[in-house]
């Protein structure tokens, strides 16, 4: 009787001395090439763009309004904002002519054709205590200490972007990333 052994895919790798796929290495790509991939891209290079109005809506709007709405998504011209209460809600639908104008002279690239409210709870961003004072607690609205410097990959990628409104959104991503990295 012949008996049949079949053999492991672990076996026959060492037979032919393979070394596993997972065990094998590629060079770390660095993020700022990783970057600029996506920015060639004309789909992310949208989505980069759709982002701006989450970026800049306190300057955009003014802080009272910022603390009670927040957007969410922009397609096709209409820009969907999350907003705190029922009464901001209301309120917000009255002002939504000046703030589509304010959004279009700030941003004008985007041409944002519809403002849509809808009620919801807000996303709170987590406060950033101050280095240099321990007693202060640093948010988005409020930071006004020294910006944090760039690497020179990072550097090099915003020299790499023609588009400045695109160039300084991207400038504030990547200090807010090294700002939270650090604490």
């Amino acid at each position: 009787m012949r008996r049949i052994f079949w053999k492991s895919s672990t076996q026959r790798r060492r037979e032919r001395n393979e070394v596993p796929s997972i065990l094998k290495r590629e060079a770390p790509e660095h993020i700022g090439s990783i970057l600029e991939k996506l920015l060639a891209n004309p789909e992310w290079k949208n989505k980069l763009q759709a982002s701006i109005p989450l970026l800049r809506w306190q300057e955009i709007v003014g802080d009272k309004i910022a603390r009670q709405s927040q957007p969410e998504s922009l397609q096709n011209g209409v820009l969907l904002v999350r907003v705190a209460n029922p009464a901001w809600l209301h309120h917000l639908r009255f002002l939504e002519e000046d703030l589509r104008q304010k959004l279009n002279k700030k941003l004008p690239s985007l041409d944002v054709k519809e403002l849509r409210f809808r009620q919801g709870p807000l996303d709170q961003a987590e406060p950033i205590k101050s280095p240099s004072r321990p007693g202060k607690i640093l948010t988005p609205r409020n930071d006004q200490e020294k910006p944090t410097p760039l690497d020179r990959e990072q550097l090099r990628l915003l020299q790499s972007v023609t588009d400045p409104e695109l160039r300084r959104n991207l400038e504030s991503l990547f200090r807010r990333q090294l700002t939270r990295s650090r604490t």
